[in-house]
């Protein structure tokens, strides 16, 4: 039994080592030019548009309008169905202080910013009409026959004999009445449906005495009719938008952030284990072991090593968050040494004093990080999901709705899963693994003198 204590401080040891090493560098597997990602690294991290690089874009409504809170909230609803349609990763939020929506991309490919922004903008109300007549103005003029309510959902097709393109209009059961009554009525009159987006036509469904079908056809690639079902899918805009104010984010940039908070943190560190180590000896190794321990922890809760806890993406919040959390667990340890050093003076015994330091920094680490994780919790819950009729989470949702834009709730919830991840890393290595390491460490004869773990010799 007793040789299996003195082996705890290197089996925990190892065992921080070989997680550091996996959190940093995660698990691949390759078979000729394919990679098989079986665990996450640092370098496997999605990376926010802070790090990242991406545009930050201005959204306000034309000519200087004052929209209902209303058409704001739904004019961001559909701004974002686009984002997602068109699978950017970007965010849209409204500035209900300001009447503008601000929408947020991480990084494209090069020349592609600028048609995002043209889906963006253009309202693609939907029509379906009598015949295409137009007027001077090149304004339809046909009886509208189908709305964008009487349309469900719109679906890119393809025909493999003849390699034609089409999209699909899925209708309401009103609205499939109301196509049908509309195409037996023209078929007989000659006249065909034509179908309009923002005044345009986009194509032309001939009808005839069988049935026809609400499919629209067109001289279409196929990425042409996906991007023209996901604009249906997408819905009208209720408001005019123009694009203002933009700012670039260059990966450059965002890389070169990331170094400058990772040299300082690596610097705060290498600093922060000299003085531990010049202050509290062995103790002082043992907490430069459980900070690396700890680090190594948080960077698996980020990187979904652990199958509960989604992979995070990274951002300068999250990384400040981290560096706050290892901070909270030199304080920790600090205290367990301070405690040690103090009943070693007193003239407790080696085995006492480790037992007895551990026993009141684990209290007081439980007690005073409690209230904190309990907050923390409550605040991610509240930004996660919106805290929306969660009469319990109304506090909370009090103070995250001081940050209305989105980004920032993006930040907020980095910064203090980070906090949170370090906290619950804190508690299991410094107020656990430690104080295995430090035990094992005292059973050692050559290191049983008070003096290793910052006391003073006893006569």
């Amino acid at each position: 039994m007793k040789k299996l204590e003195k082996a705890w401080i290197f089996i925990d040891a190892v065992l921080i080592l070989l997680l550091a090493f996996v959190a940093v560098n995660g698990i691949h597997l390759q078979y000729g030019d394919t990679v098989r990602t079986i665990v996450r690294g640092v370098g496997d991290l999605e990376r926010g548009s802070d790090l990242g690089g991406g545009l930050e874009l201005i959204l306000e409504p034309a000519d200087g309008l004052s929209p209902s809170p209303m058409d704001l909230q739904s004019t961001s609803e559909v701004l974002q169905r686009r984002l997602d349609y068109l699978e950017t990763g970007g965010s849209a939020e409204v500035d209900q202080d300001q009447g503008r929506f601000i929408i947020r991309l991480p990084q494209q490919p090069s020349g592609s910013y600028a048609e995002i922004i043209q889906v963006l903008t253009e309202r693609s109300a939907l029509t379906l009409r009598d015949g295409i007549g137009t007027d001077e103005n090149s304004a339809p003029t046909g009886e509208i026959l189908l709305e964008e309510k009487d349309v469900l959902s719109a679906t890119a097709a393809g025909d493999t004999e003849t390699g034609a393109v089409t999209v699909e209009l899925n209708l309401t059961e009103d609205g499939q009445n109301k196509f049908d009554s509309a195409a037996s009525r023209l078929a007989g009159a000659g006249r065909n449906i034509s179908v309009w987006i923002d005044g345009r036509l986009i194509s032309v469904i001939y009808t005839r005495e069988e049935e026809v079908l609400p499919v629209l056809t067109g001289e279409w690639t196929a990425a042409d009719a996906r991007l023209l079902a996901d604009r249906i899918n997408a819905r009208a805009l209720p408001l005019d938008l123009t694009a203002e104010n933009f700012s670039l984010f260059s990966p450059l940039q965002g890389q070169r952030t990331l170094e400058t908070l990772l040299l300082a943190a690596k610097l705060g560190l290498l600093f922060l284990a000299v003085i531990l180590q010049a202050l509290y000896r062995l103790p002082g190794a043992v907490a430069v072991l459980a900070l690396l321990g700890q680090a190594a922890l948080m960077l698996a809760a980020y990187t979904g090593f652990f199958p509960f806890l989604p992979a995070q993406p990274l951002t300068t919040a999250g990384v400040l968050g981290g560096i706050l959390a290892l901070g909270f667990g030199a304080n920790t340890m600090a205290g367990v040494a301070e405690r040690l050093k103090a009943d070693l003076n007193d003239g407790k015994n080696l085995d006492f004093a480790v037992g007895h330091c551990f026993r009141h920094s684990y209290t007081t680490l439980f007690d005073g990080r409690m209230a904190l994780v309990i907050l923390l919790i409550l605040v991610l819950a509240a930004v996660d999901l919106a805290a929306e009729g969660l009469g319990w989470l109304a506090p909370v949702q009090a103070f995250t709705n001081l940050f209305r834009i989105k980004e920032a709730a993006v930040s907020l919830h980095a910064f203090f899963f980070a906090v949170l991840s370090g906290v619950v890393a804190n508690y299991l290595m410094c107020g656990r693994i430690a104080r295995s390491m430090l035990r094992s460490l005292s059973k050692y004869p050559l290191l049983r003198d008070p003096v290793f773990y910052g006391g003073t010799r006893h006569a």
